[in-house]
């Protein structure tokens, strides 16, 4: 016990608390934690972050649900022992008999002797708990990550659609060498054979429609500015290399595109898993800023009445003039 001589109606330090905020932040953070589960088993990414979170939503849960109870039995230890205190100065007042007033004396000083005992307890429970629910956490170095990762995903989709424009080009190309292929197969090789140079005049010697004589020309002309060997000319096996060489292309640029998704998949998933943590950090400190109201409150009718009095009969009426602020400031936590 300090040496420190209060006021007799030193008024609680009173900091009320939230309750909805409390209830909230709570559920909000269990959920977000819900997520987080989810998006960690797909990832396995920063796992001491991860088993931090999942302390602190155990804490905060544990907590919240005994948080009544423990104000609960608080108020009724405190209103008990004001009803004994009140009970003591009715019964020296009533008395003269000087063996009776150090009776009643003796049994004041032991209720006052431990008169915050269970509110000392509550309290280190509680400052334990905060300890729990304020673990840190390096926001900055989780944010840098997000930004690295973030920035990770613009790489990738722009590797994506460069790759799908490849793609595309090639499949027109490989569309257009079928339906040429396909047009001069339907003339057949009486005119030309197989390893004839296609030249205008071929072509046209072929018979087809002129929408068949385009598209030809435009198979040409397509590996012209593509192959080594367009200035000698183009001939129909060339072309049927060209295009049946153009699947396995197809497939690897497909594969690319498919791989390349899954890395965007990955990197998504472990933003959104970092995002998660930030919220659930965000709520942590809703919490936190509410349950340690009633922290600091206990801690101050803790400070009050362990501090030293003039005697016991100011003892007396200071504890129970704080112990009355206390319970009502109590009653509504549930």
């Amino acid at each position: 016990m300090n040496t420190t001589i209060t006021a007799l109606e030193a008024p609680l330090n009173i900091k009320t608390p939230d309750l909805l905020i409390m209830a909230s932040s709570q559920s909000a953070l269990s959920s977000k934690l819900v997520n987080a589960d989810v998006l960690y088993s797909k990832t396995s990414y920063l796992p001491n972050t991860y088993e931090r979170f999942k302390r602190i939503n155990y804490v905060i849960i544990t907590e919240h649900q005994h948080l009544g109870e423990a104000c609960m039995r608080m108020k009724i230890d405190i209103e008990s022992r004001i009803a004994q205190l009140r009970k003591y100065d009715q019964e020296l007042g009533e008395t003269k008999n000087q063996d009776d007033i150090n009776d009643i004396q003796a049994e004041r000083a032991y209720t006052l002797k431990n008169a915050t005992a269970i509110a000392s307890a509550e309290s280190a429970r509680l400052a334990s708990a905060l300890n729990g629910m304020k673990e840190a956490a390096n926001r900055q170095q989780t944010q840098e990550f997000q930004t690295s990762l973030e920035q990770d995903v613009i790489k990738t989709n722009t590797g994506i659609d460069d790759a799908k424009t490849r793609l595309a080009a090639i499949q027109e190309e490989r569309r257009v060498l079928t339906e040429a292929i396909d047009a001069i197969e339907s003339k057949g090789f009486a005119s030309i054979a197989k390893d004839t140079l296609l030249t205008a005049e071929k072509v046209i010697a072929l018979g087809v429609q002129p929408p068949q004589i385009a598209v030809i020309t435009l198979a040409i002309e397509q590996m012209k500015a593509t192959l080594e060997s367009g200035a000698e000319g183009i001939n129909f096996i060339a072309m049927v290399k060209r295009r049946d060489g153009m699947r396995e292309r197809i497939d690897k640029l497909f594969e690319q595109v498919t791989q390349r998704e899954k890395e965007k998949l990955a990197l998504t998933q472990r933003i959104e898993l970092i995002e998660c943590f930030h919220a659930m950090d965000d709520q942590r400190t809703l919490y936190v800023e509410q349950y340690q109201k009633i922290a600091q409150t206990i801690d101050s009718f803790l400070t009050i009445n362990q501090a030293a009095a003039l005697d016991e009969k100011a003892f007396a009426r200071r504890f129970i003039s704080s112990g009355l602020q206390l319970s009502s400031y109590l009653q509504p936590i549930r």
